[in-house]
Order: structure tokens, then sequence, then C-alpha cells
């Protein structure tokens, strides 16, 4: 093939991309029926409504958020009147006290819930051969990260 071919060639093909566009951008789409619409809205398993039902129902969720907010506060507030026990202890780890023996005793002290759950925290966070021996006053109030932050500080008494 020569130059003019190859130029011949090239023109053909942007005249013909000019044509194929020229009609894509300047021709009007096909206007779908209403029940070409509905069909496809089943199929899909979609529904159509008004703007104004649209409007409706979006205050009506609005509404019943605004309500379901306030009745969660409400069952806080019945709690507030009860106290809540909040259990101390002082406890004494020594050398050798495994993680597990003093998570069984600050359970038996009521200071934590669950035992299993504790050590499990311990273990997590590579903390279980980080317990210094020591005395320390810790009470219910506290959760796991402040009783083990508590227990493996070097320091003696708390």
């Amino acid at each position: 093939m020569d130059k003019t071919a190859i130029r011949a060639f090239a023109i053909g093909m942007l005249l013909a991309t000019a044509v194929i566009g020229s009609i894509y951008y300047y021709s009007k789409p096909a206007e779908l029926t209403e029940t070409e619409i509905y069909s496809y809205l089943q199929k899909k398993g979609l529904i159509a409504i008004s703007e104004k039902e649209y409007n409706q129902l979006k205050e009506a969720k609005q509404q019943s958020q605004a309500i379901s907010a306030n009745k969660q506060v409400k069952p806080a507030q019945k709690n507030m009147d009860k106290p809540k026990t909040i259990y101390s202890y002082q406890l004494v780890i020594d050398k050798g006290k495994t993680a597990a023996e003093i998570a069984k005793e600050l359970e038996d002290a009521k200071v934590i819930k669950d035992a299993a759950a504790f050590i499990k925290y311990l273990k997590d966070h590579d903390l279980t051969r980080k317990i210094r021996e020591g005395t320390y006053h810790v009470n219910s109030n506290m959760n796991h990260e402040e009783l083990s932050k508590m227990m493996t500080k070097s320091r003696t008494n708390q």
C-alpha cells in the first residue's frame, strides 16, 4: 500500500466516524410508553410513586424516627432511678500468679462480669506476660482496658 491509499482509508474512517457520531448525538432516543416503563419496573421488583407521595412517606419516616428516639430516652431515665452497685476490690498480685487466676479473682469479686472475656482481652493485646506484681485498688466501673493498663504498669501501689 502506498501513501495515497493509506490517506484515503484514513479519510474514509474519519468521515464514517463523523457521520455515525452526528447521527448518535443529534437523533432523539425512542420515547418509552407508560406500559413499557411499568413492565420494566415490575420485572425489577420496583414501583413508581408520585413526588407528593414520596414527600409524605419521607415526612412520616422522620416523624417515626423522632418518636422512637424519644422512646429510647425514656427507658434510660427509668434506669437512672435505680442506683448501680459499684464493687470495689483490693487486688494483690504476687509473683507467679497467672492471668487466669487474676481474672477468676476479679470475677469472684464482681469487678468483671466474665473472666474468659478478660483473659481473651489480655491475650489479644499481648499483655498476659506484662502483668506486674503489686497491690491494686480496682472497681466494677473499670473496663478491661483500664484494668490491664493498671496491672501492667511497674508501680506497686495504685
